[in-house]
């Protein structure tokens, strides 16, 4: 039984943990528009570092500049699950990078 219950709260944590993934769009060759989001409670500094590391697969450690300060959005939703509905509030960080192309940063 004691196992069971174990089970089952590890299930429901692991559903209500979701890694989101960086979203990527080329707007044009070395430019990328980056968007990630998470739960309104998740600091965005961790939003950014997880812009960051895309970035640095994208264009390399180091080698790649912000272009402005970025965008957020908080977006709330409700989500039914038969009779029964769980409100979600998340945020969005969207940031736009540019890769260095030559010895100079943009």
């Amino acid at each position: 039984m004691e196992k069971l219950v174990l089970s089952l709260a590890l299930l429901f944590i692991s559903g209500c943990t979701q890694v989101k993934q960086v979203l990527v769009y080329e707007a044009e060759p070395g430019k990328y528009r980056l968007s990630t989001s998470g739960d309104i409670s998740e600091p965005l500094p961790t939003l950014h570092e997880k812009i960051e590391r895309q970035a640095a697969k994208l264009c390399g450690k180091g080698k790649y500049s912000f272009q402005g300060k970025g965008n957020v959005e908080i977006v709330e939703t409700r989500m039914y699950k038969g009779i029964v509905h769980e409100d979600s509030v998340d945020q969005i960080l969207t940031e736009v990078v540019i890769c260095e192309t030559s010895g100079v940063r943009p």
